[in-house]
């Protein structure tokens, strides 16, 4: 199983409103972790940019729910002092 961060916009929407969050979930692939992502109510529609998640990186709390755009500044550092700790 690996772990995907999925990111969501409507280019069709006005500046501003395009973003439409960002979601972590698990997955065979991409896509079984988009459809697992439609399941949890975490995925709102609109075009998808999918990296795939380090497990050391993998943060139980950040996952299977619609992360806002704070959320996802919050992620980000704490994601960054655990790369720092391991170089």
């Amino acid at each position: 199983m690996k772990t995907f961060y999925m990111s969501f916009v409507d280019h069709e929407r006005p500046q501003g409103q395009k973003y439409l969050g960002s979601c972590v979930v698990d997955g065979e692939d991409l896509e079984n972790a988009t459809k697992n992502a439609w399941r949890i109510g975490c995925n709102p529609g609109g075009e998808i940019l999918s990296v795939e998640v380090p497990e050391y990186l993998r943060i139980d709390k950040w996952m299977n729910r619609l992360l806002t755009e704070q959320e996802v500044r919050e992620m980000d550092k704490e994601l960054i002092e655990i790369k720092n700790k391991r170089n």
